[in-house]
């Protein structure tokens, strides 16, 4: 559950940069298209970020 903590905003500052990235240098995709590149990377950085921020067991 701490871990969503930490990835939920993730993926959310993702969504955003990528969509407005994607509006500004791309108009000619269309406004669903772009809705759809945006959620995947956002996905796809959370799914990257539940390994990266993994809590390593001591042995």
């Amino acid at each position: 559950m701490k871990k969503l903590i930490l990835i939920i905003p993730i993926m959310v500052i993702v969504y955003f940069f990528g969509l407005r990235i994607l509006t500004n240098n791309y108009p000619e995709i269309s406004s669903q298209t772009q809705f759809f590149i945006a959620l995947g990377g956002a996905i796809f950085s959370g799914f990257i970020s539940i390994f990266l921020f993994r809590k390593e067991e001591i042995k």
